[in-house]
């Protein structure tokens, strides 16, 4: 699966390993007040941690574009 355009949004131990939350925000800000009231409204994919590392590997990440203390 392509996740260009997907972030991680959580990761849970599960028996058989972490699984990684991915939630695609193509196109859409982060307006309403908390963090998760957006992402409750995105489409999700759940992934292996180990599937998550090697997608990371081959396409590197962004840099932070900014960050709420709160």
């Amino acid at each position: 699966m392509n996740l260009s355009q997907w972030g991680p949004a959580r990761v849970r131990p599960t028996d058989r390993g972490p699984r990684v939350e991915w939630r695609c925000a193509a196109g859409r800000r982060f307006t309403e007040p908390f963090f998760e009231d957006t992402v409750r409204r995105l489409p999700a994919h759940v992934t292996s941690i180990d599937e998550a590392v090697a997608w990371a590997g081959v396409h590197g990440s962004l840099a932070p574009r900014g960050f709420v203390f709160h």
